[in-house]
């Protein structure tokens, strides 16, 4: 082989290996990177009809919610049935994206420790 091939081949590979390399790195750059978080309170589950009644006092509304929920039911055991009766005040007394923002809240217990 002529010498001016050997030198283009050197320059190729050379060119091959930085590729490779800023491949490698970029890939790992790429990886999806997770963070799992537990986070532990140092209080109890706060019930759900007391978070959307807090909820409701920062909307001028709480006498309102107590009222609604009063009078649809006598008692509400469950978590879901007090979902349920929040989620129902709330579709009755909040403009359309205030039900949402209630669910919001409810889901991350955004309100919990102002109940506590």
């Amino acid at each position: 082989r002529p010498p001016t091939d050997r030198r283009a081949t050197m320059r190729c590979s050379r060119a091959a290996l930085v590729a490779a390399v800023l491949a490698l790195a970029r890939a790992d750059e790429l990886a999806p990177k997770s963070i799992h978080v537990t986070l532990r309170a140092s209080w109890d589950t706060t019930p759900l009809l007391l978070e959307a009644g807090e909820f409701f006092a920062d909307e001028q509304r709480f006498w309102q919610f107590v009222d609604a929920v009063a009078g649809n039911s006598t008692a509400l055991p469950s978590e879901r049935a007090q979902h349920e009766a929040a989620m129902a005040a709330a579709a009755a007394l909040l403009p359309p994206g205030g039900a949402r923002t209630l669910e919001l809240y409810l889901a991350t217990c955004a309100m919990s420790p102002r109940v506590e």
